[in-house]
């Protein structure tokens, strides 16, 4: 007689102890939902959705298969893993969505603080190439590919690279052709271009905003209400005869001594160029001050025509582009970041390309040649000048105290000694740097981003001088770009 097994039911531990294990057994898998429109992860749970529930949503929302991503392969292909699997003992498909979101929402890139500096011109093109291929894998992972950018970065980098071996062989208009195809890449909209008054480059996310927290509604207005300043710098031996005492001497070479404009980072030899800072000490660092010569400084403040000059912004750096955007918020403005961060991780490859320092000095400066073909193919289109951050500091943390602006003489002649674009900024006599104080009125930099119980003073600039680490307002040079400023606004 066969015996009758006993109707009695297994510990609840039990039962759910041997789901997981059959579950585990089966391999079982979980997709998640792809808007290919903007490469942003949707629908998501927190293990994704199982098979049943995949075919289901394709059923009877019209997806199609191509729209989900299997997140078990994402997994192997990322080669992903980490320790608290064993920690919190997750269920295998829990544990695998937890390892595909955590990749998901790294979007940061690291190692490609700027600026480079090598030794030679062959040492340049070496660490140039291969610096861009590393940029390239930092981008080959999950939040990068769905969007969608990363065949755009692959390309330009390609072209950038092709491009400085035209230069190098003196293949001038092919190399052209290409930047202008790196440009076109580019999906230029007003945070990149725009005019000189409403540039990130100078009034930070104040002309934008989308990008704004309205707790800080009156500092954006102060922060475009305030006047401008930029600052040139000329240097003279104490003995020599050749003074400087007017407004012209401070401007770009004329178009008479035009043979004796040098090769510089956006200007080819002969062509002068009018190259202009966000302070008085950047600009020191520029023309290699030594400290013992005689130093002028003018300062200039764009007025209605400079005001509306059309600026492209390269000042992106890798703290920007890891802050603009965060994955967790959900704020109405949060798309918008997302994009402009996928904008600056791509023109951040032309942003590399033209932040080298080549410390030999030789017959020709390689690291120029990119950036001078750029300032070629942007003037044709249109664009007054570039705003980039100076190569002569030891990291990207040079913002807003470390910004140049350069500004080509491309309408000069023997008529026309001097540009048109001069025109566009109210410049005070030279000065001779004799540390001279006066705190009346600010610079632009001191007054907005000087020491602030808001939110402008977390990003108050600090410089190293002199071994000891301060506010830049309070170093002399800062207390003498007041000083200027403060004369200029009394006499005007």
């Amino acid at each position: 007689m066969a015996l009758r097994r006993a109707n009695i039911k297994p510990p609840l531990e039990v039962v759910v102890d041997n789901l997981i294990y059959f579950e585990r057994r089966m391999h079982v898998k979980t997709y998640i939902h792809i808007n290919k429109k903007n490469g942003e992860i949707l629908s998501r749970n927190r293990r994704g959705f199982y098979c049943k529930e995949k075919e289901k949503l394709i059923k009877e929302y019209g997806f199609k298969e191509s729209d989900f991503l299997c997140v078990e392969n994402e997994v192997e292909k990322y080669h992903l893993k980490d320790f608290m699997k064993k920690s919190f003992g997750l269920k295998d498909e829990m544990y695998n969505f937890w390892l595909w979101n955590s990749a998901y929402n790294e979007n940061n890139i690291n190692g490609f603080s700027l600026p480079c500096k090598v030794e030679t011109n062959a040492e340049y093109r070496a660490e140039l190439e291969k610096i861009l291929m590393q940029y390239i894998e930092c981008l080959n992972k999950p939040p990068f590919i769905y969007s969608g950018i990363l065949n755009d970065i692959e390309q330009e980098c390609s072209w950038l690279i092709k491009a400085l071996d035209y230069l190098i062989e003196g293949e001038n208009e092919k190399a052209e052709n290409l930047i202008e195809r790196v440009v076109d890449l580019l999906d230029i909209d007003s945070f990149f271009v725009s005019e000189l008054d409403k540039s990130y480059s100078f009034r930070a996310i104040a002309p934008f905003a989308t990008l704004q927290n309205v707790e800080y509604n009156k500092v954006y207005k102060k922060m475009m209400e305030e006047n401008l300043t930029f600052f040139r710098v000329r240097t003279k031996q104490s003995s020599s005869l050749n003074n400087i005492t007017n407004v012209e001497q401070m401007l770009h070479l004329p178009y008479n001594l035009r043979e004796k404009a040098v090769s510089s980072r956006f200007s080819s030899a002969e062509t002068p160029s009018l190259y202009l800072g966000t302070s008085s000490y950047i600009c020191s660092k520029e023309c290699k001050w030594n400290g013992i010569d005689e130093m002028y400084v003018s300062v200039f403040v764009p007025n209605s025509r400079g005001k509306k000059f059309k600026i492209l912004n390269l000042t992106i750096s890798q703290a920007l582009i890891n802050g603009i955007y965060n994955r967790n918020l959900k704020d109405d403005n949060n798309q918008i970041r997302y994009k402009l961060q996928n904008d600056m991780l791509k023109i951040y490859s032309l942003v590399i390309a033209t932040s080298f320092s080549v410390e030999k000095q030789e017959e020709t400066k390689f690291e120029y040649l990119l950036s001078q073909t750029l300032m070629k193919v942007v003037s044709k289109r249109g664009i007054d000048g570039i705003a980039y951050l100076s190569m002569k500091g030891e990291n990207e943390f040079q913002y807003p105290q470390g910004v140049n602006l350069v500004i080509p003489a491309t309408d000069i002649s023997s008529d026309k000694p001097y540009s048109e674009k001069c025109d566009g900024f109210n410049v005070s006599e030279p000065v001779l740097y004799l540390k001279q104080k006066c705190n009346k009125k600010k610079s632009y930099v001191n007054e907005i981003f000087g020491p602030h119980d808001d939110i402008i003073g977390s990003v108050t600039p600090k410089m190293v001088i002199d071994g000891e680490q301060k506010p830049y307002s309070t170093t002399e040079f800062g207390e003498f770009d007041n000083y200027l400023v403060s004369h200029f606004f009394a006499n005007n």
